[in-house]
């Protein structure tokens, strides 16, 4: 894992929720845990000191079911999230998120959560507006990506700012949100080894901003031929957009090279 200057790694810690703010200098920027136990969601003196955070990788915390829990901190100015192998993960937030939780958010990427079904609420999303790029990978029981569990949702989506989706190796997956969403920036779409998504809520309206911005479709033929089936008009305009592209093992290769990075000889550490 790589933190740069001003960051913090805690590895292998039993952490309590009441810990102290000494823990944490009174200024990070970056964050990472890997393999640290005793913590349901980041704890209270993480969140204390999270308003300057920009970037949190999180690794291996098997006890984690949440990141972060609703009227504690909306981390104001964190622009990277990273998740890998939690395997109690429920969901990113817990409770009714803030208005402004998340709102710089640009790059979430989850990989191997496998406790995971649903992963973001529509209360979450409608806070994610400059979010640029989602990468959700080998998480083997998620059904969907956004919803409220019921599959009653009536909103449209808008990430006016997303340009990349990759979705790989989930192999239950059914539904990206079941409505509309409206995302006229996205130009690269990966779907790989998700044998039960026949459908894209992108695709639900034809959208000239994202005929125009769309550069390149990446998946199965098998795939491509189910969203033929499904938005027949659609992809007619966008067929000469799509690659095959059928296995994902070089994207996990990159995933796990950023995990494996040294860390920083500026980085500091929590007690050992």
């Amino acid at each position: 894992m790589c933190i740069g200057r001003n960051g913090v790694v805690i590895i292998g810690e039993h952490i309590l929720e009441s810990e102290s703010t000494a823990w944490l200098p009174g200024r990070v920027l970056e964050l990472g845990l890997v393999a640290c136990s005793g913590i349901t969601h980041l704890p209270e003196f993480i969140t204390f000191a999270s308003s300057h955070l920009q970037s949190c990788k999180l690794r291996y915390c098997d006890d984690m079911e949440w990141i972060i829990t609703s009227g504690w901190s909306t981390f104001p100015n964190l622009e990277c999230l990273q998740i890998d192998g939690l395997s109690k993960l429920n969901n990113l937030c817990k409770g009714i998120p803030e208005e402004g939780t998340l709102a710089n958010l640009l790059v979430l990427r989850v990989h191997a959560c496998n406790g995971l079904r649903t992963f973001l609420s529509i209360v979450l999303v409608k806070n994610l507006k400059n979010l640029e790029e989602i990468v959700i990978e080998d998480c083997k029981r998620v059904e969907e990506i956004i919803g409220d569990g019921t599959g009653n949702e009536e909103w449209t989506v808008i990430l006016p700012r997303l340009c990349k989706l990759r979705l790989s190796s989930l192999p239950k997956l059914i539904s990206i949100y079941s409505e509309v969403m409206i995302c006229d920036s996205l130009s690269t779409i990966e779907v790989l080894e998700c044998p039960e998504l026949k459908t894209l809520p992108f695709f639900m309206e034809i959208r000239v901003a994202l005929i125009h911005s769309l550069k390149q479709i990446k998946g199965s033929r098998k795939w491509c031929e189910e969203l033929k089936k499904s938005y027949p008009d659609c992809i007619r305009l966008l067929h000469s957009l799509f690659r095959e592209e059928p296995q994902s093992s070089a994207t996990y290769l990159n995933f796990e090279a950023d995990w494996h990075s040294n860390a920083s000889s500026n980085s500091s550490f929590g007690p050992r």
